[in-house]
């Protein structure tokens, strides 16, 4: 199939919105009822481009496939706050960082597989357990698991 922009729901016969995004390869504008920070961050980490509500007007619809078009992003405004305040987004090392944390390798051994210091690791690991709300690091994985960062 080829277009330009593909708009599509989270919730789908079958198949997850999600694992659909994935497979299109496609520029997608998400539109659905789903407006938890958690559904559009796990979205736009599969690929999508925008993400809207249902009840959007025409107009909206417009500008957001006309944004993707370009080569753009469009978030509806009605859930953007809620996503930036969220703070769940973590850079690719972080996410690295947690994935090692996971396999249960402590700062020292993280520091050594990934060639840096451990007070890297140790920085690393702070952002991740501010950004996830988390008060440890079974804790921070078990978040992260959850929210499918990982």
């Amino acid at each position: 199939m080829n277009a330009d922009v593909v708009l599509l729901d989270l919730e789908l016969p079958g198949m997850s919105g999600l694992d659909a995004i994935e497979r299109l390869h496609s520029m997608v504008l998400v539109l659905t009822a789903y407006d938890a920070a958690e559904d559009v961050e796990r979205a736009m980490q599969a690929g999508a481009k925008g993400y809207l509500l249902k009840g959007a007007s025409v107009d909206e619809i417009e500008r957001a496939i006309n944004t993707i078009a370009g080569g753009g992003s469009y978030i509806d405004p009605r859930v953007a706050a809620r996503v930036m305040t969220h703070g769940q987004r973590m850079t690719k090392r972080q996410r690295e960082v947690l994935r090692l944390i996971a396999e249960g390798k402590s700062n020292k051994e993280i520091a050594a597989k990934l060639r840096v210091t451990e007070r890297t690791v140790k920085f690393h690991v702070a952002s991740i357990l501010n950004r996830l709300d988390a008060e440890n690091r079974a804790q921070a994985v078990a978040i992260a698991t959850e929210r499918h960062l990982i």
